[in-house]
């Protein structure tokens, strides 16, 4: 449960920091397209998820899940 909460912040907290940087004049633009304030947030949040369930998986299938993790998530 304290993963999905902490996800829920970083999302959060991503649309804040998104939202700060346009209101000072940074552009959200990429390939011409904007990008919106609430994908930032989406995107943080699943992709929060998919570690959160690799970590889970990691945990119950190797003997040593934090150095996988590292080493998967660092790797990536």
């Amino acid at each position: 449960m304290g993963g999905l909460i902490a996800a829920v912040v970083a999302g959060a907290a991503t649309a804040a920091v998104a939202a700060v940087g346009e209101l000072a004049g940074i552009s959200l633009v990429v390939g011409g397209v904007p990008i919106p304030v609430f994908g930032f947030s989406v995107l943080t949040f699943i992709l929060s998820v998919v570690g959160l369930v690799l970590a889970l998986v990691l945990a119950r299938s190797v003997r040593r899940p934090r150095t996988v993790f590292v080493r998967t998530t660092v790797g990536a």
